[in-house]
């Protein structure tokens, strides 16, 4: 079974894959939490590639979503 990260109300569930590289990104609403979560996985030992956004500011989330799906 997965350990869980709590980040707020959120529960993501996460492996013992440490060294593995995970893909992020969040629009303006997720972008605190999109933070938390980096520095979390981060202090386990993953690699992360935030694809934005970048701050809180509004930001069209397609685009965002596609380079998730892109891989980075």
């Amino acid at each position: 079974m997965a350990d869980l990260l709590y980040v707020g109300d959120i529960k993501v569930p996460i492996g013992t894959h440490e060294g593995k590289t995970i893909v992020i990104g969040a629009d303006h609403r997720g972008y605190d939490y999109k933070n938390d979560i980096i520095d979390e996985l981060s202090r386990r030992f993953y690699h992360i590639v935030d694809v934005g956004t970048y701050s809180p500011e509004r930001c069209d989330y397609p685009e965002i979503s596609d380079r998730i799906g892109r891989g980075g």
